[in-house]
């Protein structure tokens, strides 16, 4: 019952960012937060009223991971609400409500206030926690900032072509490198074996967590807020660079944090994103690339565990 219940959850929030992602839809919802003000406040109920709903119904409810949330959201809606509505040029404000986002997720901070409810090895807490930070950026940004998302799910031929070209590209630069000192471990995982069936939805998954959050934050917000203030190629460098050291605590075998080998790898794969995003003007777009990127890395790179 309790794994029925968070699956439940867990795609309810998937299914509000796929409507989301269609700009037509998302700029309605958007509007109509932000057309009173008080308004804002709703989206931080919602989303605690969510949390009550899915952890009551497992018995998993806490007051002081329910106080946890509450902060998480309250703090860039206050913000938001006192600064008003407004379409001005991109402040420190933003990236201060961008970080207060992301850093809690990145911290894995929040994902203690969701539920722990697992299926077989692999805990929802993540997806849950970043799929509501996602609609709230969503909201928040085309909503009360009117900041510039180019986030819709038309794509074009040559958007495809490019995606496909940026990946070998990639796998060119990284593979032979990661391979020679170690990173990469070639072997077909097992899971491949076994749920063969099931490797289309991983990929989909994928997209959804943790590609398209990543690309919202590191190349939507970040660095469309940086290209606000400078040249567009200074904002890609450094939107890559701030992407590749957000995996600073990431561990691979024997690479341990502080994983400087993770940041360069992830920097070169941020230029690529970024490139994408940019000449697409799309973070599906993007997004696509990082997930086949991750999906790739799963199944083949990591010696077939």
């Amino acid at each position: 019952m309790g794994h029925a219940v968070i699956i439940t959850g867990t795609l309810i929030l998937m299914a509000v960012i796929i409507c989301l992602i269609k700009q037509g839809f998302r700029e309605k919802v958007a509007y109509w937060f932000s057309e009173k003000s008080y308004r804002i406040w709703f989206l931080p109920l919602i989303f605690l009223a969510y949390y009550s709903i899915l952890t009551l119904a497992v018995n998993q409810w806490q007051v002081d991971m329910f106080l946890g949330l509450a902060l998480y959201f309250g703090f860039p809606t206050l913000i938001l609400f006192l600064r008003g509505r407004n379409d001005g040029p991109a402040s420190l404000f933003d990236f201060l409500i961008v970080l207060s986002l992301w850093l809690p997720v990145e911290l894995r901070l929040i994902q203690k206030g969701w539920v722990a409810v697992s299926i077989g090895e692999h805990s929802l807490k993540y997806p849950l926690s970043v799929f509501t930070a996602v609609i709230y950026a969503l909201i928040v940004f085309s909503g009360w900032r009117k900041i510039k998302l180019d986030c819709n799910w038309s794509l074009k031929w040559p958007d495809f072509k490019r995606i496909g070209l940026v990946f070998l590209i990639l796998a060119t630069i990284i593979i032979p490198i990661a391979a020679s000192i170690g990173f990469v471990k070639f072997g077909i995982a097992k899971v491949v074996y076994e749920y063969w069936w099931a490797l289309p939805l991983v990929l989909g998954l994928f997209f959804f967590a943790p590609a398209f959050p990543e690309e919202l934050i590191f190349r939507g917000l970040i660095q469309g807020l940086i290209n606000t203030k400078t040249k567009t190629i200074v904002a890609l460098i450094l939107g890559s660079l701030i992407f590749g050291f957000a995996h600073i605590n990431n561990s691979v075998d024997e690479f341990k944090p502080p994983n400087y080998t993770y940041i360069c790898f992830a920097t070169i794969a941020g230029l690529g994103y970024g490139y994408v995003y940019l000449k697409s003007k799309s973070l599906v777009a993007s997004a696509i690339l990082h997930a086949l990127v991750d999906f790739i890395w799963m199944i083949t790179m990591r010696g077939g565990g």
